[in-house]
């Protein structure tokens, strides 16, 4: 459920969710989205020097396509369609919640809209790369710990 504030941004009110990990059920599901314009250009989030592609949890009674479209929307603040199954990943997570597995299911993604306004309250901004200016980079970083998805200039 979202609310509108005076400020005109959307506030997610917080839940418990099935799918993420709390102590009482030590297994997170997310989404992963690999996402590109139209010209094959990567739209990922900047943190500093840090580039990586949008991940979500999956919200209950939601399907994975539902999940990402709403991950795109509030993270990149575009809509998109789904091109391919990328694959999964399982990882082990140790964070202030425990220890959890984490399971990660990757979507190709093409973006279809014009950017709007972004609902998430992330620190980070969005850009368009071409795909030969990324490399993958060390992704033991304390901020990703458990993300394939970290990228830098080459």
């Amino acid at each position: 459920m979202w609310k509108q504030t005076n400020a005109s941004v959307l506030i997610k009110e917080t839940k418990i969710l099935k799918f993420r990990a709390v102590n009482e059920n030590p297994y997170h599901l997310s989404v992963g989205v690999i996402l590109k314009t139209e010209e094959g250009w990567y739209v990922l989030h900047r943190r500093d020097d840090v580039y990586s592609c949008v991940t979500g949890t999956v919200d209950d009674n939601e399907s994975l396509e539902e999940c990402v479209h709403r991950e795109v929307m509030e993270e990149m603040g575009v809509t998109c369609s789904i091109d391919s199954y990328a694959g999964g990943t399982i990882c082990t997570v140790t964070d202030q919640r425990g220890t959890f597995q984490k399971t990660t299911v990757w979507f190709v993604c093409t973006k279809t809209s014009e950017y709007g306004m972004r609902t998430d309250d992330l620190d980070a901004s969005v850009v368009e790369i071409p795909e030969e200016g990324l490399c993958i980079v060390d992704t033991d970083l304390p901020r990703w710990p458990t993300h394939i998805n970290v990228f830098s200039k080459k």
